[in-house]
């Protein structure tokens, strides 16, 4: 199975991310975070507000990483930069691929432009097993 399909599946079984950044004054943060995926990016992505302290801190240091899968188990560890998109003309028909889900989800009917995009620009992945063993690792160019 490619890393890919590994990463869909595990993202599937656990929708649930942690993500792992560094705020401003170098201090690492957890969150837990619901997992949207992208076809079109072919990646995954988070969502968050613009007025979150999150928000401030990736602006400030786009290293990190993502956790997807059970940290008691199976899971994915992928690392890299995070980008932050912002909802304009150029990024419309992503927005409504991704928010088609948020919307159904939480009930709402008209995305906002008050949230933002995560997308993990990933430089490294591993994959473990159940076991708690490396079973893949990529180096992504």
């Amino acid at each position: 199975m490619s890393h890919w399909s590994t990463l869909k599946h595990l993202a599937q079984k656990y929708p649930i991310t942690t993500m792992c950044h560094m705020d401003i004054n170098g201090y690492p943060h957890m969150n837990l975070m619901h997992i949207l995926e992208s076809d079109k990016l072919g990646r995954f992505v988070i969502s968050i507000s613009k007025s979150s302290q999150k928000y401030q801190e990736i602006k400030g240091n786009k290293k990190g990483s993502w956790t997807i899968g059970s940290l008691l188990g199976e899971h994915a560890e992928l690392s890299g930069d995070v980008e932050v998109l912002e909802f304009c003309p150029e990024n419309e028909a992503l927005f409504k691929e991704v928010w088609s889900e948020v919307l159904t989800r939480y009930g709402q009917e008209q995305m906002s432009a008050e949230r933002v995009l995560l997308v993990m620009n990933v430089r490294d992945i591993k994959i473990i097993s159940i076991q708690n063993k490396v079973v893949q690792q990529v180096k992504v160019q």
